[in-house]
């Protein structure tokens, strides 16, 4: 998409190996983050066709809690996360650690807050 290549990674890790993993595929990588509606687009209906046979999966993308405003950030810019890509309700939790963000692909496709020690895929750019 754009300048950047994104792929998805059909192992499971916790969000912090997952960035590890991105990183380690190319010295540039981490796990995706989205700078538009446009790209947010893009992932999402690239989840639909990746996980079509085997039903709703999670991928990690970018996002993380930052610790002293307790926002929601992209984790190599710091910048705030915007996204209108919210599914219902979230991100609703972070006084039960949910710190991390991923994409959930099924009916709707959208981002939520996870617990960072999760097992999900990874979508790495």
């Amino acid at each position: 998409y754009g300048k950047f290549c994104i792929y998805i990674v059909r192992i499971k890790l916790n969000w912090t190996d997952a960035a590890a993993a991105c990183h380690q595929l190319t010295p540039e990588g981490k796990l995706a983050e989205p700078a538009s509606e446009d790209h947010m687009l893009f992932i999402r209906q690239m989840t639909v066709v990746e996980f079509r046979d085997v039903g709703t999966q999670t991928v990690w993308i970018g996002g993380v809690r930052d610790n002293v405003t307790n926002k929601l950030v992209w984790a190599s810019s710091g910048h705030v996360i915007t996204t209108t890509s919210w599914g219902a309700l979230q991100p609703n939790s972070p006084s039960k650690g949910e710190n991390c963000v991923g994409l959930e692909q099924d009916a709707v496709n959208d981002v939520h807050d996870f617990k960072c020690g999760q097992l999900k895929y990874l979508l790495c750019e």
